[in-house]
């Protein structure tokens, strides 16, 4: 009988070991799962100038997207004053791994410098990050848009730069870009 018991308890704790192993093994595979990289490039209204990091339209994006579920690191890579054709110059600089650039222009940035080949510029940007595997979406028209309306709305703030678009602007901006990033992220 003591025979029979010591089997028991020995299959017991064999059993009860592997399963902890299969949930160990099955943890470390779920929290293995790659951090989706996202990545903003553009001008000071991918920056949020005028206000804190914290609210621009990545990082109040970034928070929606992570409220979903996802688990979702947005680099904002703008530059106050920047141009199509900075940010050409420096698309390069996208981290490998991204799996999706979201951008933006000003066109009063372009008048003011210039630059009268916004259109190849872009594409020449969105040919360069599709060659890596790295979707676009263009945010300049919803941008410039939500910017329209926070001049009615009294959503801009005042910036040595001129007018831009506050927190609440920014947050808008985020909640109507987020189905088509969640469409391009996928599950």
């Amino acid at each position: 009988m003591a025979v029979l018991l010591s089997s028991a308890v020995t299959k017991r704790a064999v059993s009860t070991a592997c399963v902890a192993a299969l949930m160990l093994l099955a943890g470390i595979a779920t929290s293995g799962a790659a951090q989706i990289t996202i990545a903003a490039l553009g001008t000071s209204n991918t920056v949020g100038r005028g206000l804190s990091p914290q609210q621009s339209y990545p990082a109040q994006l970034q928070s929606m997207l992570r409220s979903n579920g996802y688990d979702v690191r947005i680099i904002n890579m703008g530059v106050n004053g920047d141009t199509t054709a900075g940010m050409l110059a420096r698309v390069n600089s996208v981290p490998s791994g991204a799996r999706l650039v979201l951008l933006e222009y000003s066109t009063s940035n372009e008048a003011r410098r210039g630059i009268t080949n916004s259109a190849a510029n872009m594409a020449a940007i969105q040919g360069r990050l599709a060659a890596r595997s790295i979707k676009t979406i263009d945010l300049t028209g919803l941008i410039q848009s939500e910017h329209r309306i926070a001049g009615s709305s009294g959503n801009l703030i005042s910036t040595p730069a001129g007018p831009h678009l506050n927190a609440v602007a920014y947050g808008h901006v985020a909640a109507q870009a987020l189905p088509q990033v969640e469409a391009a992220i996928g599950r």
